[in-house]
């Protein structure tokens, strides 16, 4: 007789009032960076994106490649976090558990899929409207821009 694993999360309820201000100063922080960041990245892929179209590449190409870029990325994660996680998951329910019996461990395909899908989807739907933002900019401006 073997055991069966399936690990399903319970939910747990997020409640912001039940932070200490350590906590929500610490989440501020990491906020005001994020945005910082990204303000800077959004510079950078604005030069970016101008250079490519000064050089040549059509506004097509230039929609079609950060589509690509941004599929790639959102791929990457979801796809580590899985065989990470199927590794991972399989040598813990091992070490834990074979002092009981065989362990047979049970990967839920559908729903691995559907979380990879979704993460491509997300990262398809992401690069989209900056894809088209730098497809309409003009490459003299957009690299004069500061």
């Amino acid at each position: 007789m073997g055991i069966h694993l399936l690990a399903v999360a319970a939910p747990q309820e997020y409640d912001p009032a039940s932070l200490t201000p350590d906590e929500q100063a610490y989440l501020d922080q990491v906020a005001t960076w994020s945005a910082e960041d990204g303000g800077y990245q959004h510079q950078q892929n604005t030069r970016e994106s101008a250079t490519l179209r000064a050089i040549g590449l059509s506004k097509e190409q230039l929609r079609g490649m950060l589509a690509v870029e941004g599929v790639l990325i959102a791929g990457i994660g979801p796809i580590l976090g899985i065989v990470l996680g199927l590794v991972f998951g399989w040598a813990g329910a091992v070490t834990a558990l074979s002092l009981m019996g065989d362990v047979r461990y049970t990967v839920p395909w559908t729903d691995l899929a559907a979380v990879l899908a979704i993460a491509l989807l997300a990262g398809l739907l992401a690069s989209v409207l900056p894809a088209r933002a730098a497809a309409r900019a003009s490459p003299v401006a957009a690299l004069g821009a500061e």
